[in-house]
């Protein structure tokens, strides 16, 4: 409730911020009736902006939603309009490689590694993020002028894909939750090679044998038969040391 008093305090017409904080603000302005914020943007940074939790945050003050993706090593930074993601030339160059370091094909999953022009004090080159992206081909470049490349997807990091029991690598798990459900956040946690639980925080209105069913049954889709899929709800999912809330949680050894 502080933060939307000092929004309107302040008059604030752009936020920036981590995608889940970003949530749980326009969450809670949604859960008191507060509608006396309106912003023009709301910028995300660190996380994904899954599509749920944009929704809400447009909703809750009237905004247009813009994506971000960037590195604090300031190697490449990438910028969404018309929700595609442009990599900015002038702060780096990304690539996108395989295990072996061999560069990746056009629209081929692979690892990113940036080659940053802006930091003169400690030169980084090819260094490997830990995230997965694929690059549009090079013939393929975004509106006007500055023709800039096109980060056509983005996986999240390496450790947040979902390896099943029959060595499949799953990624982009987030559409499960697609559908209106009454849930306000969420997490997948591998708690044995072949199981799967699904971690909620449900907000009003949810329903086991309707919410809890459709993650369920969207899940199974994505990971297969080879994997036993639970929900269980919590009451908050936590966050990692710097506030960021992990997709993918791993409670083997066995992955």
């Amino acid at each position: 409730g502080h933060y939307l008093d000092a929004l309107k305090r302040y008059r604030v017409r752009y936020l920036y911020g981590y995608s889940s904080a970003l949530d749980a603000l326009a969450q809670h302005a949604l859960a008191t009736g507060r509608d006396d914020i309106r912003l023009a943007v709301a910028y995300s940074n660190a996380e994904p902006f899954y599509e749920a939790w944009r929704q809400r945050v447009e909703r809750a003050f009237g905004c247009a939603t813009v994506d971000t993706y960037s590195a604090s090593e300031q190697t490449f930074a990438c910028y969404e309009y018309h929700r595609t993601l442009y990599v900015s030339p002038d702060v780096g160059v990304l690539e996108t490689v395989r295990p072996d370091g061999s560069q990746a094909e056009p629209d081929e999953l692979g690892e990113v590694c940036g080659t940053g022009l802006l930091n003169r004090s400690f030169v980084l080159i090819r260094y490997r993020q830990g995230d997965r992206a694929a690059l549009a081909p090079r013939t393929e470049r975004g509106p006007g002028p500055f023709a800039m490349p096109i980060l056509r997807r983005l996986e999240g990091r390496c450790n947040d894909v979902l390896i099943t029991p029959d060595g499949r690598a799953v990624g982009r798990l987030d559409p499960s939750f697609k559908g209106g459900m009454h849930i306000r956040e969420a997490q997948f946690v591998v708690r044995q090679p072949d199981l799967l639980e699904v971690r909620v925080v449900p907000s009003a209105g949810y329903r086991d044998d309707v919410d809890g069913a459709a993650i369920r049954r969207q899940v199974r889709a994505r990971v297969g038969p080879s994997m036993t899929v639970q929900v269980r709800c919590v009451e908050a999912i936590a966050r990692t040391s710097n506030g960021k809330i992990r997709f993918v949680v791993r409670e083997c050894d066995d992955e």
